[in-house]
């Protein structure tokens, strides 16, 4: 039996099992059935790979990539167990419908654990989606929901994904609804498609849909070039079919054994293909990346924009926000940082306002943060206005408790009477200037000098927090900490320096707290 080669993190397996207990009309190994002598060998190919892992020094990865339904049939279901109790094996997934007994499935990872190693948290599963099946059961997509949840809870990692299809765009949304937030929902861009297949092409309003759902839809949408020297496949990681041969790529098809080139693929049109090689996938993915499972960056604290970041066009804060951000709320602080003042904040979100423990206000001219003891308050007062301006304009101040005017509202009568305004003022103050309104804080002020005091006050560092907005306001604190996210109608300064593009009820499946 020959070595895994030195070097190789990640494996990923395919069997000889080619058949599916659903019938989906686009997979081709639906309604295909396995022989009982083809599934012994299948099974035997599986006891072959498990033992050369189990004699490899090198710690791995492992990813099971079935073309059909494996976890349907133990020996795959306990292979799985006996891999994640291999010292040598930090963690293995499986691709699967989730259509097997989960129940049965965790009680078989109690019993195996039994004190001898924590492997729960080492199996993981890429959980398929299929609206075509599952829409038409009774019992709907909640069996699927209840294994998703009930899996999630026993400590089994998954990401769930589906094919982005836009005639099931109804059942991927309600799925999206109703899943944990903190569960990742991927969307893989339906092959037909990819190749400009009309029946199946997505509108621009289906790919706004799909990009709302998956932050990393563009990833698949796109077509990755192939790259020899910037792939890890055949260094970091390595495929192995079921006679044992090794291929560098799933896609490649060709032997490492081989003196040809490494891939004759002109691009990547997979995920198990692209994350070998996309920049961003690994940037967002990190350690998870080989099973879809994004790594959850423990930060110390978020901060969110109001304005078009966590209201709609109504000036609302949509449900599925007010969900994420209590789960939010659970784990870490959460701040905002907002050119509105503190006690519009308030009125704007309402009850929701309780789940922040402070923020920055006024673009940062009064920071206030809450501790056990009392709820603190730090202003910069801004230059009193000229006693008289060259545009005719209503003035609004406000003030804090001894009297100091830390920001001013001027309403003009028109657009063009704001951007004199401002050019009139731009000397002396930070001007953040919407239609006909002019808003003016201290020059040396803006939303990132706010998040940093506040930052100083509570202990943490900037670059241990998150921040999410939407406006070129908001670029001063993007600069703050590699986590800078923009939601999907941000300005395109903001989206082209984002970490993440995603709306705020996708946080959940990103970040945890420290």
């Amino acid at each position: 039996m020959k070595d895994i080669p030195a070097g190789i993190k990640n494996l990923y397996y395919r069997g000889r099992l080619d058949a599916c207990n659903y019938t989906c009309s686009y997979c081709p190994f639906a309604k295909k059935k396995m022989g009982r002598q083809k599934l012994l060998a299948d099974q035997r190919a599986f006891e072959h790979f498990f033992e050369r892992v189990k004699n490899t020094p090198a710690c791995v990865k492992i990813l099971l990539i079935p073309y059909g339904e494996v976890l349907a049939h133990s020996f795959y279901r306990d292979g799985m167990i006996r891999l994640a109790r291999l010292p040598n094996v930090e963690g293995i997934a499986c691709q699967t419908n989730l259509s097997f007994d989960v129940e049965k499935f965790l009680k078989a990872i109690a019993a195996a654990n039994a004190g001898v190693c924590a492997q729960t948290g080492k199996i993981k599963l890429w959980a398929s989606f299929h609206p075509e099946i599952l829409t038409t059961r009774k019992e709907g997509i909640q069996k699927f929901l209840d294994a998703t949840h009930r899996l999630a809870q026993n400590g089994v990692e998954l990401s769930v994904g589906a094919v982005a299809l836009a005639k099931y765009r109804t059942p991927i949304a309600d799925l999206r609804q109703r899943l944990d937030p903190r569960l990742y929902l991927f969307l893989n861009m339906p092959r037909g498609a990819a190749r400009g297949d009309k029946t199946e092409a997505l509108s621009p309003e289906d790919r706004a849909f799909f990009h709302d759902i998956d932050p990393l839809f563009a990833c698949d949408e796109r077509r990755t070039p192939a790259d020899i020297a910037r792939c890890k496949g055949g260094r970091e990681s390595l495929f192995i079919d079921a006679d044992g041969r090794d291929y560098a790529c799933p896609r490649s098809g060709i032997p490492l054994e081989d003196e040809t080139p490494r891939c004759r693929r002109k691009t990547c049109d997979c995920y198990i293909a692209y994350s070998n090689l996309h920049p961003r996938v690994q940037a967002i993915m990190g350690d998870g990346a080989l099973w879809r499972i994004p790594q959850k960056r423990a930060i110390a604290a978020l901060f969110f924009d109001i304005d078009g970041t966590l209201t709609d066009a109504a000036g609302k804060v949509p449900p599925a926000y007010a969900r994420s951000l209590a789960i939010l709320a659970r784990q870490m602080p959460l701040f905002l940082a907002t050119a509105l003042p503190l006690a519009y904040a308030r009125m704007r979100l309402g009850a929701l306002f309780d789940l922040f423990s402070g923020g920055a206000f006024a673009a940062g001219a009064h920071v206030s943060w809450r501790t056990a003891q009392q709820t603190h308050h730090h202003f910069i007062p801004c230059p009193l206005l000229p006693d008289t301006l060259p545009i005719a304009c209503r003035v609004s101040s406000y003030a804090n408790g001894r009297g100091e005017i830390f920001k001013y509202a001027l309403t003009t009568g028109s657009d063009a009477d704001a951007c004199r305004l401002q050019q009139y003022l731009h000397a002396q103050y930070t001007i953040f200037r919407e239609g006909n309104l002019v808003t003016l804080v201290h020059r040396e002020v803006d939303k990132a000098t706010g998040v940093r005091r506040l930052c100083q006050n509570i202990h943490i560092d900037p670059k241990e927090i998150a921040v999410i907005g939407d406006s070129e306001h908001d670029l001063p604190m993007f600069s703050l900490t590699p986590y800078a996210c923009a939601v999907p109608n941000a300005s395109g300064a903001l989206k082209a320096i984002a970490w993440l593009i995603l709306t705020p009820d996708r946080l959940p499946a990103f970040f945890t707290g420290r």
